[in-house]
């Protein structure tokens, strides 16, 4: 997942069959979507 300095972030699925990248305007849209209510997270791997 990556961020620009407005908070937009971008997604990219890449161990499924689909590939995909998907653009939101904010992390928290982009948990709204693929968070399953908690069960899933955001795991940073650049601490920056």
């Amino acid at each position: 997942m990556n961020h620009t300095t407005d908070g937009a972030v971008a997604l990219r699925l890449r161990p499924s069959t689909v590939k995909s990248l998907v653009v939101y305007n904010s992390i928290a849209d982009c948990e709204h979507i693929h968070g399953h209510g908690g069960r899933t997270t955001v795991r940073w791997l650049d601490p920056q």
